[in-house]
């Protein structure tokens, strides 16, 4: 009996995991056509405006005709400003200003995280608007790339080993159907 529950909980986990997985998948592909533009401060009176003024400053022109309404929502940060979703008719246009943002925070601030626009911000990002499960994601390789847990990391000491394992089971508790990380089984199980 016993077994047969634990054989079924496992079963409903999966299912439960797949489901979550193409959830997300649905989610991000909703989200396709959208930015989220970060660092700007709200103004009691903004519309489509400040848009149109991040767009200027990436040398491209915006029109009514070419995004839905523009909002803002609430970041995890506390005390954070809302970012703003613009959501594009056309993705090309979306990745059009992506590009353009790339290009100018690469060439005008040496490469600094994010760039300035003044009159609106000192320091704005414009990134795709993931998904929070995606968000999350992104954050754990962040992680992991700035321990430097990799592939080819080589474990030195037994609390290195330690720590890897914590956080490879946290990654994997978070994201069950994505293997982010693929290290050998034998060098997590030995001690």
């Amino acid at each position: 009996m016993t077994d047969r529950l634990v054989s079924e909980n496992r079963e409903l986990k999966s299912q439960v995991a797949e489901l979550n997985s193409r959830l997300n998948t649905i989610e991000q592909y909703s989200r396709s056509n959208n930015l989220e533009i970060q660092g700007v401060t709200k103004k009691n009176d903004e519309n489509l405006d400040i848009v149109c003024s991040i767009a200027q400053h990436l040398d491209f022109n915006i029109t009514e005709s070419m995004i839905d309404p523009v909002h803002r929502v609430p970041t995890r940060k506390e005390n954070g400003t809302k970012n703003i979703i613009v959501r594009f008719q056309n993705r090309r246009k979306k990745e059009v200003i992506m590009a353009a943002a790339k290009t100018k925070r690469l060439l005008g601030n040496g490469g600094s995280p994010g760039f300035q626009i003044d009159g609106v911000s000192k320091s704005l990002f414009i990134n795709e608007h993931l998904t929070s499960t995606n968000k999350l994601y992104i954050e754990a390789l962040s992680v992991a790339e700035s321990r430097e847990y990799g592939y080819e990391t080589e474990i030195s000491s037994l609390e290195n080993l330690k720590n890897l394992k914590l956080f490879i089971l946290i990654v994997r508790t978070l994201f069950p159907i994505c293997n982010v990380f693929s290290f050998p089984e034998k060098s997590l199980h030995e001690e």
